[in-house]
């Protein structure tokens, strides 16, 4: 089985050093944290940023190089492979930053079979998509939402925490 995986919200958690940017550069009193980001788009849980793709190339590295890895990604990939699924890397990067994620993942080792840098993650051939966006899984045959604050509208098929997803592929 081909598995497509997201990075952002699957893998690495850019929400909690957007948080921390934020309440230093923008509002020190503001009262976001992790679980009241409720909408996926930035600039709807940051109100003093007016447009997502500048915070995203101001703070490129912090967001995208130094973010932190999710728990148990990389022991979860890693039995995805041993159970013998092929394991596609399917994110959305802004032009120029493709180089964080790519550094992210070498430092991180995680494995992966394919990567594929594409808005519309509906053109790459998945038997599976696990996706936190709500835009992405609506739009594939076999979509697999991991639960975050920002998707709780969905109401496909739903996993909290990545490990679940290797029961739901047996």
């Amino acid at each position: 089985m081909k598995i497509g995986i997201d990075i952002d919200g699957i893998c690495r958690d850019m929400v909690t050093p957007a948080i921390q940017i934020y309440k230093k550069d923008y509002d020190e009193f503001s009262d976001i944290t992790y679980n009241k980001w409720t909408k996926w788009a930035m600039k709807d849980n940051l109100p003093k940023v007016e447009k997502d793709y500048e915070f995203f190339y101001k703070y490129a590295k912090q967001l995208f190089l130094f973010a932190p890895m999710y728990d148990n990604v990389k022991f979860t990939l890693n039995e995805i492979k041993h159970s013998g699924h092929t394991i596609a890397i399917v994110t959305h990067q802004l032009p120029g930053l493709e180089k964080y994620t790519l550094n992210w993942l070498r430092k991180n080792r995680l494995p992966y079979d394919s990567l594929h840098f594409t808005k519309d993650k509906s053109i790459v051939k998945l038997d599976l998509l696990v996706d936190d966006g709500i835009h992405n899984l609506e739009k594939v045959q076999h979509p697999l939402c991991l639960d975050r604050p920002w998707n709780q509208e969905y109401k496909g098929p739903r996993i909290k925490s990545l490990e679940e997803m290797l029961k739901y592929l047996h």
